[in-house]
């Protein structure tokens, strides 16, 4: 039975993520640009993955590693979003749009070298072309003044932009049980050579970074695809009643998390 105020926590952030949902409808993109419908997606994304962790801490503690993997997604998904919003400039929330385009491009043109089925790797080529011909004809009405990005920034250069740089440390954790590190497997290994143990060594503890950046990542897409999203700014509602103490909420699992920690885990 997970702890008390994890359930507690779960269900702030599923609220929040309900009331996002629930008023998002009054910031519909108009169609005229593109950024805006596929901000408007990737916040459906993010919506969907931090579901799945407020769905996982209410089934089992045992589920943080799967959490940590759902937050992960749902950070990444919140980033790009507001990374398209974050231009007051539409022609420039346009050559972004342009840029994450020419990555699905890539991914179909790599998949021809990857697939032996020539069936399926002609069907990958012919997405290629399409979606290449589509950008090129995009690109080439960009007004005097625009141009396409050069690259598409990696993750940490997208956070330092929209003013998040410091959130990258939690994303290289948040990572970790993605690529299978052994940072990662330590919640079911201590020590090393002869002094290791084996078992399930997670807690209460292991939930709060996976839980806390879902609420980060439902809080600022609320204010970003509300704000910019739509034809015209949409006044921001509360994602919580008003009498709801978030932070205390959050907080009591952390004071209750670092009272479980067993003898020799630092938190």
């Amino acid at each position: 039975m997970p702890d008390p105020t994890l359930l507690d926590v779960a269900e702030v952030v599923q609220a929040g993520a309900s009331a996002f949902v629930s008023k998002r409808s009054s910031a519909t993109p108009s169609g005229e640009w593109e950024a805006p419908i596929e901000a408007w997606n990737l916040a459906s994304l993010a919506v969907r993955s931090v579901e799945g962790v407020c769905l996982m801490a209410r089934t089992d503690m045992g589920l943080a590693t799967a959490a940590t993997q759902c937050a992960r997604a749902a950070l990444e998904h919140t980033v790009r979003a507001i990374w398209l919003l974050h231009p007051t400039d539409r022609f420039m929330g346009e050559v972004r749009w342009l840029a994450l385009l020419h990555e699905w491009e890539r991914f179909e043109e790599s998949a021809t070298k990857e697939i032996g089925d020539t069936a399926i790797r002609d069907k990958h080529l012919r997405r290629a072309c399409a979606i290449k011909d589509f950008r090129t004809g995009v690109e080439a009405r960009l007004p005097v003044g625009y141009s396409s990005l050069r690259r598409l920034p990696s993750m940490r250069d997208m956070m330092i932009e929209i003013g998040i740089g410091s959130f990258y440390q939690y994303y290289r954790k948040l990572s970790q049980p993605v690529h299978g590190t052994m940072e990662a497997t330590e919640t079911y290994r201590r020590n090393l050579g002869d002094k290791k143990l084996c078992g399930d060594f997670g807690g209460l503890f292991d939930w709060i970074l996976p839980m806390r950046l879902s609420w980060v990542c439902i809080r600022n897409l609320h204010e970003m695809v509300l704000f910019r999203c739509g034809p015209e700014p949409v006044e921001l509602p509360l994602l919580t009643p008003g009498e709801t103490d978030v932070d205390g909420i959050f907080a009591t699992m952390a004071h209750r998390a670092a009272e479980l920690l067993p003898d020799g885990r630092e938190g």
